[in-house]
């Protein structure tokens, strides 16, 4: 946190909220203990929320302006640093009404007291215009002198003309008025409704329209619709049971017209206002201190005394006894020794191991398999080159030849012998071809013959159809 804000010194947090945060200050130009209240921005989600919540902080300043009463907490100034708004607020040592009804129930004296002194600071600000909206138990502070103070002016509404405004469902849901519920225009009665509510909670220990385990709008449905149950408790007069009907009626007309009214009949049923006052100052002494956040050794000077028991010291050392004995002095602490050896991770070796086995494996099988013979047979025919194919020598056929056939004188030709051919080789195919002739022009000359020669012996000679010993 800033340890200063202008002339101010921050010395602890009073209390954290969803709105806003409060710290305990002390002006160093005239030493006075302060409260300064700066918004949650921090906590906003959006530029839109942002800018809602500087209006908000900029209303509150504007409204505590008008005001000054003894039972609302006063104004000192309002500050802007760095673009941060603050506000700078009298500083109120006291409990808060929710706080001190949770510890216990209060007495009918001492309720009214506490509503009294409500509706004097509602009464101010009514007649100025403003409409608080949020008066509920957490912005009612109980201080030690029996005084209340009416703090927390963010939502309240600045009516020019002092009678009504327009309101927009913001505000507590257990202590909102009807109109409130309903978005309807709102006027000082809704605070009176309000200011019912928590006279009756005080008063009788249960919310006269929220039950345990309720949900919102099951709240705001009762304050709505319903009717509380009239509230009785021992001790308590008719008069201030109608007070609490007439001041909880839906109907707006129907409840007390004003602050001034509302105060005027509880004076009327009431206690004494010396009971009241002693109450509350016998309640207040009973009240827990404050417990404060951040503060340093530096702020004790300025603090009071009731705050400086709540900023928790360490208490000084004893004293050491003169005439005990002491004990024995310990042996001194020896320096320490070596950090122990840092263990290994073993798993990569097991792992290198692993593989180094596969490998190995794979090269013994690749080896017994290289040595089998049919692998070896493949190798060397692999790597022996094929031989040329070597052609068969050849070899002429045998001829038988045939006999030869006496021929006449005159078809006696000078052609050579088959075998005795141009160059001296064997033709087997111009030889084939030759017979073939001869035997073709073989045919006519021996028919021819046959008149002339005499006929022959051999049967080649004889014509077809006829015997050889024909003529």
């Amino acid at each position: 946190m800033p340890r200063e804000i202008g002339p101010y010194r921050l010395l602890a947090r009073l209390m954290p909220g969803g709105m806003g945060h409060v710290w305990l200050a002390v002006d160093t130009r005239d030493g006075m203990q302060v409260a300064v209240k700066e918004p949650a921005l921090e906590a906003c989600e959006g530029p839109s929320e942002r800018a809602r919540s500087l209006r908000r902080f900029d209303r509150e300043a504007r409204v505590l302006q008008r005001l000054d009463h003894p039972n609302v907490v006063r104004v000192r100034e309002a500050l802007v640093l760095d673009g941060r708004p603050y506000l700078v607020m009298e500083y109120v040592d006291g409990e808060t009404l929710d706080r001190t009804l949770r510890r216990q129930r209060l007495s009918v004296p001492a309720v009214a007291g506490v509503v009294r002194q409500l509706l004097e600071a509602a009464g101010h600000a009514h007649e100025r215009g403003v409409v608080h909206r949020d008066i509920k138990p957490g912005n009612i502070f109980l201080l030690p002198g029996g005084d209340v103070k009416l703090a927390d002016f963010g939502i309240a509404d600045l009516a020019e003309d002092g009678t009504t405004t327009t309101t927009t469902l913001i505000a507590t849901v257990p202590y909102m008025s009807p109109e409130q519920a309903r978005g309807d225009p709102v006027d000082g009665r809704a605070d009176l409704f309000t200011i019912g509510i928590i006279a009756y909670e005080a008063l009788t220990g249960v919310h006269p329209f929220r039950r345990p385990g309720d949900q919102p709008v099951t709240t705001v449905f009762r304050i709505v619709h319903e009717e509380p149950a009239p509230a009785l408790r021992e001790g308590l007069s008719p008069g201030l049971s109608e007070l609490l009907g007439r001041a909880l009626q839906k109907d707006p007309p129907r409840r007390f017209g004003s602050a001034a009214e509302m105060r005027a009949a509880l004076a009327r049923e009431a206690p004494s206002l010396e009971a009241q006052h002693a109450e509350l100052v016998a309640l207040a002494r009973t009240a827990p201190r404050p417990k404060l956040e951040g503060a340093g050794d530096e702020t004790a000077s300025v603090l009071p005394d009731a705050l400086t028991l709540a900023i928790r010291r360490p208490p000084p050392p004893p004293p050491p006894a003169t005439h005990a004995p002491q004990p024995p002095a310990l042996p001194a602490a020896q320096p320490p020794g070596p950090p122990p050896p840092r263990r290994r991770r073993r798993w990569p070796w097991a792992v290198a191991a692993v593989v180094a086995l596969l490998l190995a494996a794979g090269a013994a099988g690749y080896s017994y398999l290289s040595k089998k013979p049919y692998l070896q047979r493949v190798d060397s025919l692999a790597a022996t080159p094929l031989a040329a194919p070597v052609a068969p020598a050849y070899t002429p056929p045998v001829r038988t030849p045939e006999p030869l056939v006496p021929k006449s004188t005159n078809e006696v030709t000078s052609e050579p012998f088959p075998d005795e051919t141009p160059g001296g080789a064997y033709d087997e195919s111009s030889t084939q071809d030759q017979d073939a002739h001869a035997s073709d022009e073989q045919a006519p000359s021996d028919g021819q013959g046959s008149q002339d020669s005499p006929p022959s012996g051999d049967a080649s000679s004889t014509e077809p159809g006829t015997s050889p010993d024909s003529p």
